[in-house]
């Protein structure tokens, strides 16, 4: 398989519909993003995965692990059918879900995954003008899709603050995103991050307005360490 990656790893869904399933990660090398909080940089700039990123390696995905998550980076990029071709000769019953960031839509495979969309707000601030025009250019295909297909596809936003609850609700109006799959969730890289204290206006905002809060167990958990 000649997608590159830059690491894969048995862990458990830390965010989102699927949180706390056992899973299997394998996060794609490259982006067509730059977002200045991102987590996963290792898996964006060029720089730093550039002769360290290796092939999938399919022997080392078990048998039994029924959830593949495929990130990045943005796996919309590389060739998904093939990978999930692999991924169903190890397990005819496994549920592929792709962390995407929805500048794409890749129609002629859209009904095989299953979709965690991850719109960027513009406190994500992008490198360039070209990634801030891109990063909702395709939001309208995705929410029609979404209103056709709920069960296959969730919106995430991560916010930084309370001055992005504004901007998500401006986006749910206009794109006519479907409420309920929306989960909110705290950007951030430390267990704090994650506390009580830091997420609550998050946790009312979505009581409010019939949304859904989504937590961040690898980051409770972990932090920023990556491969876990």
């Amino acid at each position: 398989m000649l997608t590159k990656i830059t690491e894969q790893f048995l862990t458990i869904q830390g965010e989102g519909r699927s949180v706390g399933q056992a899973a299997y990660f394998i996060r794609l090398a490259g982006c067509n993003l730059w977002c200045q909080w991102c987590d996963s940089m290792h898996s964006v700039d060029p720089k730093l995965y550039q002769g360290k990123s290796v092939n999938i390696d399919f022997s080392a995905i078990p048998k039994n692990c029924n959830l593949v998550v495929l990130t990045g980076g943005e796996p919309t990029l590389f060739d998904l059918r093939s990978i999930q071709l692999e991924l169903k000769k190890i397990n005819p019953a496994v549920r592929v879900e792709v962390e995407s960031n929805a500048t794409t839509f890749p129609e002629s495979i859209v009904g095989d995954f299953f979709w965690n969309l991850s719109p960027k707000l513009k406190s994500s601030k992008q490198k360039t003008s070209h990634q801030d025009q891109l990063r909702l250019a395709k939001l309208n295909e995705w929410s029609l899709f979404a209103n056709e297909n709920p069960d296959r596809v969730i919106f995430k936003f991560v916010c930084t603050g309370e001055n992005d609850l504004a901007e998500i609700k401006e986006l749910i109006h206009k794109y006519k995103l479907p409420p309920h799959l929306i989960f909110l969730m705290n950007e951030g890289q430390t267990a704090e991050s994650q506390s009580l204290e830091k997420t609550n206006y998050l946790i009312e905002h979505a009581k409010t307005n019939g949304f859904n809060f989504s937590p961040r167990l690898h980051v409770m958990y972990w932090g920023s360490r990556r491969g876990v």
